[in-house]
């Protein structure tokens, strides 16, 4: 039995709903042109679910609305219905929900798993295509449209198929591909043996033999190295930044898909990065590339950046605009007010939001250079470290500080072993260093560290670097605590909210952070403390002379206590060696978890606002400190071995 639907509302939904889905449609793709990118630079929840519904209805909406124009057609045709201007219409508004299936050049993907169903989007456009052609069809052939709508019909073609081309080599494996170096046979093998041969035996060799053993891999074109250590480092010149940027994206985006990098690279990478004095521009190297990588992955620039690709965008926007001079000139005589108005916001809409999208994605590396007002520069001056607290200015101290904390590390770390082990450190190594020739300070607070897991020492000193900085307050002694406060903060909330990036080295960690709150709560509960500075002078008065490890027998994970014994140990050190301890303990717990990080989490990033440890991890790569380098160095020679 169906329920009965009043005649009135029967009404509206037969003339509105058709109507309303395209009003929407068209709405879904503004609201995608003038915020996609915004989600760069901004970490604000409800921009970035604005987007992300926008995102997942906008495809929904324009199939759904090609599906009502198909059927309202075949059923006008079938009934013998008078629609014949209807027909012609909705051909014509067929042809801009395929331009919207096309969406803006701004974005293809949300998420990099939706570069993964590129095959499911190919499908996807026959099929549009073919109800777009067919809703086309019906009305011949006394269309009096068939101009404009032919134009959009062509428009919307390439529009979805350069989004589909995008999602194809954005895909993890295509973009894999892109990173691979060209083919390289090597020397040789038989005019090789032959000189090799000859040189045993003293015979002279005609012609250069390095010329012999260039191999037909060899090139011509001049080593992109070359040119990055021309680019000139005076006053941070951004448009040689973004050169260098450039350069070293196309050698360094292999990382992201898990490839080695050659010594060569580390080798020349490091050597430029070296050259820097200023951490400004290393961090803006860093933050440009950023940029390219978000664009590879989640617009078409790929595909719009290529000779056909601007070809094509320079015939869509001609076809536009010739489509709206053709509609302008069409006689209007017998078609709704409605549709007419309906019609022109479809074409003006598409004029528009194509030029801008098109300005937005080919000129936007150029508009960071001259503007200097970038999505990572609102990421470097605001990090937030929790959705419900306030936000921490990543100051120009803590990037100096990272830039030559890791730039002297470099300097160390000659070898891929001296480099390698430079990299499995988390603490122990920063403790070391700071602590200098105090051996007695190092033996009484290297436990903190050799003692727990990764995640179960960051809690330890998340919690002691809250105890600290809070004494410090009293003391109005704020010279040094800003950097480890805030990296403390930091790695707690990416802890809390962002695991994923720790799952290689989470451990225990749900099992840890459950034990201590419970040991908190019932610390706090013990004396009756209620709020945060009660407690923290609570906790500071902890007195005990026997680590919880040894009284509680391994039966709970909690650090609570471990947390106020290293708190009174570092408050026993001078105050200004104190707070150097903490600051680079704190940037070599964070450098661990990004280099231990999956590189795939890290190219998320970017599509989400950006992350502090995503910048660290660049960086650390950059100067020579990954772990995705070739042991195997480039050798000019060769070395022959004699087969028995």
């Amino acid at each position: 039995m169906e329920l009965p639907i009043p005649e009135k509302i029967q009404k509206l939904w037969d003339l509105w709903s058709l109507r309303g889905c395209i009003m929407l449609s068209l709405l879904l793709q503004i609201i995608l042109v003038l915020f996609a990118s915004s989600r760069q630079r901004c970490k604000n929840s409800f921009l970035l679910i604005l987007i992300w519904a926008a995102y997942l209805l906008a495809d929904w909406v324009a199939a759904v609305s090609i599906g009502l124009i198909t059927q309202e057609q075949t059923r006008s045709c079938d009934d013998h219905k008078d629609g014949k201007y209807d027909h012609d219409i909705y051909a014509f508004w067929a042809s801009f929900l395929l331009l919207h299936l096309g969406g803006p050049d701004t974005i293809t993907s949300f998420a990099l798993e939706d570069n993964e169903f590129w095959l499911r989007h190919l499908f996807g456009l026959v099929l549009q295509v073919m109800a777009a052609g067919y809703s086309f069809y019906l009305t011949l052939p006394n269309n009096k449209l068939w101009p404009p709508t032919l134009l959009i019909f062509f428009v919307g073609i390439i529009k979805y198929t350069e989004r589909t081309r995008a999602f194809y080599l954005a895909s993890l494996e295509r973009f894999g591909r892109t990173a691979l170096r060209k083919p390289d046979p090597g020397p040789d093998y038989e005019e090789v043996s032959t000189n090799y041969f000859s040189k045993l035996l003293q015979i002279p060799i005609q012609g250069d033999s390095k010329a012999n053993q260039s191999g037909v891999g060899s090139s011509s074109r001049l080593d992109p190295y070359i040119e990055l250590n021309r680019i000139t480092l005076i006053a941070c010149d951004e448009l040689g930044l973004l050169k260098a940027a450039h350069i070293l994206f196309g050698r360094f985006k292999g990382l992201i898909v898990g490839f080695f990098l050659t010594s060569k690279d580390r080798k020349s990478c490091r050597e430029y990065f070296m050259k820097i004095d200023d951490h400004k521009c290393a961090f803006r190297v860093v933050e440009y590339e950023l940029s390219l990588l978000f664009q590879v992955l989640h617009t078409k620039v790929v595909v719009v950046r290529q000779r056909v690709g601007y070809i094509l965008r320079f015939i869509s926007l001609s076809s536009i605009l010739s489509a709206t001079i053709a509609y302008l000139l069409t006689e209007k005589k017998g078609f709704k007010r409605i549709e007419i108005i309906l019609s022109y916001s479809l074409l003006i809409g598409a004029m528009v939001l194509d030029t801008i999208s098109v300005i937005k994605l080919i000129f936007s590396d150029w508009i960071l250079v001259v503007l200097n007002h970038t999505w990572k520069r609102e990421f470097l001056d605001k990090l937030k470290i929790m959705r419900f607290s306030s936000s921490y200015k990543v100051t120009e101290d803590l990037q100096e500080f990272i830039f030559k904390n890791l730039k002297e590390k470099s300097k160390k770390a000659n070898t891929f072993k001296e480099a390698t082990e430079a990299c499995i450190e988390r603490g122990g190594l920063a403790l070391k260093q700071s602590i200098g020739q105090d051996f007695a300070s190092y033996i009484k607070l290297k436990w903190s560290i050799s003692e727990f897991q990764y995640t179960e020492s960051i809690l330890l000193w998340h919690i002691a670097t809250e105890l600290c900085n809070e004494d410090a307050k009293i003391s109005n002694n704020d010279n040094y605590k800003s950097k480890s406060k805030i990296l403390s903060e930091y790695m707690f909330y990416l802890l809390i909210v962002q695991n994923t990036i720790f799952s290689p080295v989470l451990g225990d960690w749900h099992l840890v952070f459950q034990d201590t709150c419970a040991e908190a709560k019932r610390f706090f509960r013990k004396y009756c403390v209620s709020n945060h500075c009660d407690a923290v002078k609570k906790m500071n008065g902890v007195r005990t002379k026997f680590r919880p490890a040894a009284v509680k027998e391994g039966r709970s994970k909690s650090v609570f206590f471990d947390a106020c014994i290293l708190a009174n140990q570092l408050k026993k050190l001078e105050s200004n060696q104190r707070w150097k301890i903490m600051d680079e303990v704190w940037l070599e717990l964070m450098s661990y978890a990004a280099i231990n990080c999956r590189p795939i989490v890290h190219a998320q990033q970017p599509s989400w606002g950006g992350e502090l440890i995503t910048f660290t991890w660049l960086l650390l790569n950059h100067f020579g400190l990954g772990i995705q380098f070739s042991e195997q160095e480039d050798r000019a020679g060769m070395k022959m071995v004699a087969v028995k």
